[in-house]
């Protein structure tokens, strides 16, 4: 169907003696809807979406931990190898979600900016300046999402003694540039990394809290679950934890 109105197209063109510009804007969004369309050429496939252990990170030495997973997706005829890492989920991929991915992917690809990048540009621009915090998440390669956000705030409060910090923490949660605390990804995975870890408190945004519960009541493990809706509230936390 599609060679058939390009052929089609290309004649009229031809006919009506149009410029090769004008050509070429009825051949592009033919393609856009080409790519698209096309997972739907994938839909015998058997993909699986694999989430796996990475381990927690320390920044700066603050006591606050930035809990990290490994994504992938995988074929049925693939072999995993991922160095003796834990799978902590394997989901099959659905056809909705192959093409409701490969959407999202053209739309945030091409428009939605780089949210790691965004992230550290909200933290700096809460804090007032770079710290070593900022820095050392800046010169990573590879990294994905902005849920280290909240962790490197905190993190950079402690460098600049506007909270003291003497336990491990681990954290998740993304922040806006006014420092409001925004859900994340990946939480049940991370809830299994806290518990794998030792970790005994555990501060995630309050709009994850209903599902981090519900996995930690499922792994029936002990491991404090704080809630958070702002920066604030966070620091907050983090003070009473060390105060208990």
């Amino acid at each position: 169907m599609i060679i058939y109105i390009l052929l089609f197209t290309y004649k009229h063109v031809k006919k009506q003696y149009v410029t090769i510009i004008g050509y070429v804007f009825s051949v592009v969004p033919l393609l856009v809807v080409l790519y698209f369309e096309s997972p739907l050429l994938k839909y015998e496939n058997i993909d699986y979406s694999i989430t796996f252990y990475h381990p927690t990170e320390v920044l700066n030495d603050t006591n606050i931990s930035i809990l990290a997973v490994g994504t992938m997706k995988l074929n049925e005829s693939e072999q995993v190898n991922l160095d003796n890492q834990i799978i902590l989920n394997q989901v099959e991929i659905t056809n909705i979600e192959r093409y409701l991915s490969n959407n999202r992917g053209l739309f945030f690809d091409y428009f939605g900016g780089n949210s790691f990048r965004e992230s550290l540009i909200n933290v700096e621009h809460l804090i007032g300046r770079k710290t070593k915090s900022i820095e050392q998440m800046a010169i990573k390669q590879n990294v994905n999402g902005d849920s280290a956000g909240l962790a490197m705030t905190l993190s950079s409060m402690i460098e600049l003694d506007l909270v003291s910090n003497n336990i491990p923490i681990a954290i998740t949660g993304s922040i806006d540039i006014e420092g409001n605390v925004k859900a994340v990804g990946a939480v049940s995975e991370k809830v299994q990394i806290a518990v794998m870890d030792g970790f005994k408190y555990l501060i995630v945004p309050t709009a994850n809290y209903d599902e981090a519960k519900e996995t930690l009541e499922k792994l029936n493990e002990k491991l404090s679950i704080i809630p958070v809706k702002s920066v604030t509230e966070a620091k907050i936390a983090i003070e009473e934890i060390n105060y208990q």
